[in-house]
């Protein structure tokens, strides 16, 4: 799977943006049915993916990526039911399983996260260690 993103990561890198790797899940109206999604199906999809791959925000390049750790990360935190918020992402998190990209998240600098959807793709959750692995998985 290493081998997968590394060949992913020189493609893009040579030829430019990877739009195509940021997944776009179900419109939620609010915040609410943003955690019903979350938990009703996204949490599944994030269970069976065996790799994330990291794209920076405003290129859209791969910037790293790492084995299901990020997974662990997402679905052991508690959901705190963070208000919604305006700040701009940080980073996305496509998580891939045997070569497809199932769902993607954005994270903050502050550390919090919601899954990217069509239209509003509201907050989810805050969690400080994920911007640690995420630094530490950056190339």
């Amino acid at each position: 799977m290493i081998k997968l993103i590394l060949t992913i990561s020189l493609f893009f890198s040579l030829f430019g943006k990877c739009e195509s790797l940021i997944l776009k899940s179900e419109n939620a109206k609010n915040q609410e049915e943003a955690f019903r999604l979350f938990e009703k199906k996204e949490v599944m999809q994030i269970v069976k993916c065996d790799s994330v791959v990291l794209l920076d925000f405003t290129s859209k390049k791969v910037i790293g990526g790492g084995g299901n750790t990020f997974n662990r990360l997402l679905l052991t935190q508690k959901n705190t039911h963070p208000k919604p918020l305006a700040h701009l992402p940080w980073v996305y998190v496509s998580f891939v399983k045997e070569g497809h990209v199932v769902t993607s998240c954005w994270i903050t600098e502050n550390g919090y996260w919601g899954i990217v959807r069509e239209g509003t793709s509201w907050t989810i959750g805050k969690n400080k260690k994920i911007l640690n692995l995420v630094k530490k998985n950056c190339r």
